[in-house]
């Protein structure tokens, strides 16, 4: 399955030879992906892409929750329990039927 993204800010290097597509009066150009309601997609639907950004994602912010505790001294198991939950497993778990096929 191939499908071609159209986008109105990028261009696309093999467009040349696709069909001229257009929405009113702008011209549509094609890319290779897109991010539509925050979700990466890509020409070929593999969405790589995106789960790649959305684990970058959440490895960075639980690493910005859990930098300052440790088991002596900051946040209680419960109170990190609740910061994973609403903060990491919300931006793991979105749009995830979709893309987490590729994981």
């Amino acid at each position: 399955l191939w499908l071609i993204i159209l986008s109105p800010n990028h261009s696309y290097q093999d467009a040349d030879n696709l069909p001229k597509v257009k929405l009113g009066k702008k011209d549509l150009q094609y890319v290779e992906r897109s991010k539509v309601l925050g979700v990466i997609i890509d020409e070929k639907l593999a969405f790589s892409h995106h789960a790649r950004a959305v684990l970058r994602n959440c490895w960075h912010a639980w690493y910005k929750v859990s930098e300052n505790t440790s088991r002596k001294r900051g946040l209680n198991t419960s109170s990190l329990t609740i910061l994973f939950k609403t903060i990491v497993l919300t931006k793991l778990l979105y749009a995830s039927p979709i893309w987490l096929t590729v994981i």
